[in-house]
């Protein structure tokens, strides 16, 4: 997967997934952020809840490699979810 092309007037996270070395993005979870970001920016919400939801079941996997990491995701995820409501 070839993350999309940088804008002109690119949020903060889109540059930071921009400029992840290639093979970085094969990563399911850089994946997930990037299809999460791409949803959000679209303002669809349905596809939101269902990117987050992947993401939640990602990093909640036994065998996700960095389970405090996935924690923070999680809570992450978890504020952002209530702003938008």
């Amino acid at each position: 997967m070839h993350l999309r092309k940088l804008s002109i007037i690119s949020p903060p996270a889109r540059i930071a997934l921009t400029r992840l070395p290639d093979f970085y993005t094969d990563l399911p979870l850089v994946k997930i952020l990037d299809n999460l970001l791409t949803v959000t920016t679209n303002r669809n919400h349905p596809k939101i809840y269902a990117t987050v939801s992947s993401l939640v079941e990602f990093v909640s996997q036994a065998d996700f490699s960095n389970q405090e990491f996935g924690a923070v995701l999680t809570k992450l995820i978890t504020v952002f979810l209530g702003a938008l409501s």
